[in-house]
């Protein structure tokens, strides 16, 4: 398996991880998780990594449907842009 396909996979991981959260301590923790998986393909300097770091919850409103839409719409980008592109070259 290549990086590429490594990549692929564990994003896929964290959707589904995601896709089982239902309360904002819940994503909060999934969050934490995903920023290091992130940090790890990426580094903490791509926008990919700023944006789910700027994705809020609250326990106290629907907030965490909403965020948890926005970070799936960002970690399916994030899958077909590697799908379509590949990584990007860090430096």
């Amino acid at each position: 398996m290549n990086t590429e396909e490594k990549a692929i996979e564990v994003l896929h991981k964290r959707l589904e991880a995601l896709n089982k959260i239902s309360e904002s301590q819940r994503f909060n923790e999934w969050k934490t998780r995903t920023m290091q998986t992130l940090a790890h393909i990426y580094g903490e300097k791509h926008t990919s990594y700023s944006a789910l770091k700027g994705i809020r919850s609250s326990q106290y409103s629907d907030r965490t449907a909403n965020a948890k839409s926005e970070s799936s719409e960002l970690l399916n980008g994030l899958i077909s842009n590697i799908e379509n592109f590949g990584l990007p070259h860090l430096t």
